[in-house]
């Protein structure tokens, strides 16, 4: 297999699909009978949500934002993490692939909790994204078995 090698930039579609869903609830939230208070508690937990995965996900400026991708010719993945070098990683079973989405869940060496990346088509160069996909699909089903 050829090494894949990709940098992440920031998706449109994951912006769009983050303001939707976070507005949605927060509209849902608006319109249910609850009290004030509950309502301001819902609303703020909604926005810190919005705005922790729109830095993390989208604008890539958390110390935990992935930037980019590394599938080594021998099947090994690594991840550029915001201010870091590459780090290995491992793709748990729990990874999602299509074409339109691929949720990455990764365990990195040295962390306790499983770092998710949310990766839309607009997000990395398209033949990238094609041959991440192909390897995610196939290559790690092959070296399992």
């Amino acid at each position: 297999m050829k090494p894949v090698e990709a940098t992440l930039t920031s998706s449109r579609l994951l912006a769009a699909a983050l303001m939707s869903m976070h507005g949605l609830c927060a509209l849902l939230v608006l319109l249910m009978p609850l009290g004030w208070a509950l309502r301001l508690v819902l609303l703020t937990a909604f926005a810190a949500s919005l705005a922790y995965h729109w830095l993390r996900d989208v604008l890539r400026r958390l110390p935990n934002s992935v930037h980019g991708l590394h599938v080594a010719a021998d099947g090994t993945f690594s991840v550029r993490l915001r201010q870091d070098d590459w780090e290995p990683a491992e793709v748990l079973g729990t990874s999602f692939v299509k074409p339109w989405l691929t949720v990455l869940n990764l365990k990195l060496e040295g962390r306790r909790f499983m770092l998710p990346v949310v990766l839309l088509p607009d997000a990395l160069n398209r033949e990238d994204f094609r041959r991440l996909r192909v390897w995610l699909r196939w290559s790690r089903d092959d070296s399992a078995g």
